[in-house]
Formats: structure tokens, C-alpha cells, sequence
């Protein structure tokens, strides 16, 4: 939710800078930010343990529930490995770079709206925000969503695939239209509408580890490998996707591209990994 936030504000952010002060102030004043935000979090994050607004009962509670599921075990080099032996850990890595290709488009998008819809930076910057707003938007139904099927008794790793994959498609199945519009405000609904179902999905991304983990002490493990694995797709996502642009393809092409992605993602969460979630607790 965080990181959605500063999505929202970056765009508006950075395209006011840019155009009253240039590129460069932009740059320094974006990276200036940062440091008294870490300094923020630095003097106000406390360990449990050290923190005096928590009370006893309520470390107690931490404490008990850290013991029960073995999360406060250092796994060995064994289990590691192990971990990269299993399926699950794969399906995983290669739907985080799927999940990386449905959002290539975002990287484009601000030059799409400029150079084909003729939008100006600061126009560029303020619609941008408003996309960031139903992604937000898509979060917040998407947590609901995923709770909700658990409350009605639906297995718990079902749930989370069953959110995570209907945001993928859906958001996908509405880049592959925006391919074939070039109407502005269709355009703009198409766009909103993928940004949306893409939030749906994200929650469920992230909740997903705990649930696929085999043990409670590699969560953090396959956690660090699903990012992995959407780290070299945003790696590799704008090499292919420049490549398309450049060889003369098109935007158009571009978002089918990331609507291909989408339902890659969605095949891979919502039917391959629940295949091999036999030894995964519901």
C-alpha cells in the first residue's frame, strides 16, 4: 500500500518539477526526499522488545505465535537448497516475471501519452496520479476479496490464487483492448480499468508466500526468490518491449505483449501452483 502511495504521488510529483525546474532538480529533489524519510522510519521503528507502548501481554502473544509456527528457526544450507529443488519455488520465481511483463506497459506509457496522444508532461504526470488512485483502489477490494473467500471456509492458498490470478487476467484482458482503441477516453477507462484489477491481484501476491511456504522458517526465502524472479522480469521486460518499439511494432503491440504476460501470470497462480500444493497447509 505503501509503495502504491508513492506511486500515485511520484508521477504528479515529477512532472511539476520537471517542468518549472528541469530534469535535473527533479532527480535531486526525488533523491533528497528520501533521506529524511529513512530517517523517520529509523527513529520511530522499534524491535518489540525495545518498544514501551507495547505491552506485555501483547509481546507474550507475538512471542507465542513466533515459537508455534518455528519462524524464529535459522533454516540450514540443506533446506535451502531443498527449497530450490520444488516446484512451487519455480512456478513462483517464473510468475513473478510474468507478473513483471502485465506491467512493462507502465514504463512506456507516459511516452505513449505524450508522443501519441499528444499530452503535455504535466497532463502526462496528473493522469498517471489518477491510474495510481484505482490501483489503490484495487488493493484495498483485492484484501477484501481474499479474506473474505478464507472467512467462508475456502482453503487459504486457494484464495490467495483465486484473487492473485483473476486480477492478472483481468487486468491483461484490459491492455489487450486498450491495443485496439485510439480513442482517448476509452482509452483512459481501459488503462484505469487495468491498473484496477492489477491492484486486486497484487495483495494477493504478496500474502501468497506465507501460505505456499513448506516450512514457516523459509517464508522469508521463497519470499526473497518470488521477488527475484519479478526483479529480472522488470529487468528484461523493457528490453523486449524496447525491442518491439524499436523494430516498429507500436504500442499496441506493446500491450498485448503485457496482456500475454497477464495471462501467463494467471495460468501459472490460478491453476499450475495449486497442482503441486499438495504439502502446502490450507
Amino acid at each position: 500500500m505503501a509503495t502504491s502511495t508513492g506511486n500515485l504521488l511520484a508521477p504528479l510529483l515529477a512532472a511539476i518539477l520537471a517542468q518549472l525546474f528541469g530534469w535535473r532538480v527533479m532527480f535531486l529533489t526525488i533523491a533528497a526526499l528520501t533521506i529524511p524519510l529513512l530517517g523517520f522510519w529509523a527513529f520511530f521503528y522499534r524491535e518489540p522488545k525495545a518498544d514501551p507502548k507495547l505491552s506485555r501481554r501483547e509481546y507474550d502473544y507475538i512471542q507465542s505465535g513466533i515459537s508455534q509456527s518455528g519462524m524464529g528457526q535459522r533454516p540450514g544450507i540443506m533446506q535451502w537448497l531443498l527449497l530450490l529443488t520444488q516446484w512451487r519455488t519455480w512456478i513462483m520465481i517464473t510468475g513473478g516475471m510474468s507478473l513483471a511483463g502485465t506491467q512493462s506497459f507502465l514504463l512506456w506509457l507516459p511516452n505513449y501519452l505524450q508522443l501519441v496522444q499528444h499530452f503535455s508532461l504535466l497532463e502526462a504526470g496528473k493522469t498517471l496520479s489518477v491510474f495510481g488512485l484505482f490501483h489503490i483502489a484495487g488493493i484495498i477490494l483485492g484484501s477484501f476479496l481474499s479474506d473474505r473467500l478464507v472467512r467462508r471456509n475456502v482453503p487459504v492458498l486457494r484464495a490467495r490464487t483465486l484473487v492473485l490470478s483473476a486480477g492478472a487476467f483481468c487486468g491483461g484482458i484490459m491492455l489487450a483492448f486498450v491495443a485496439l482503441t485510439s480513442s482517448l477516453p476509452p482509452l483512459l477507462v481501459l488503462v484505469s480499468s487495468g491498473y484496477f484489477f492489477l491492484g486486486i491481484g497484487v495483495t494477493s501476491w504478496w500474502a501468497l508466500v506465507p501460505v505456499a511456504a513448506p516450512r514457516a522458517e523459509l517464508v522469508a526465502s521463497l519470499g526473497s526468490l518470488q521477488n527475484g524472479g519479478l526483479f529480472l522480469g522488470m529487468a528484461l521486460s523493457p528490453l523486449l518491449s524496447g525491442w518491439l518499439l524499436d523494430h516498429g511494432y507500436g504500442y499496441g503491440v506493446l500491450m498485448v505483449f503485457s496482456s500475454a504476460f497477464g495471462a501467463m501470470a494467471a495460468v501459472l497462480y490460478g491453476y499450475v501452483l495449486p497442482r503441486y500444493a499438495d504439502k502446502i497447509q490450507s
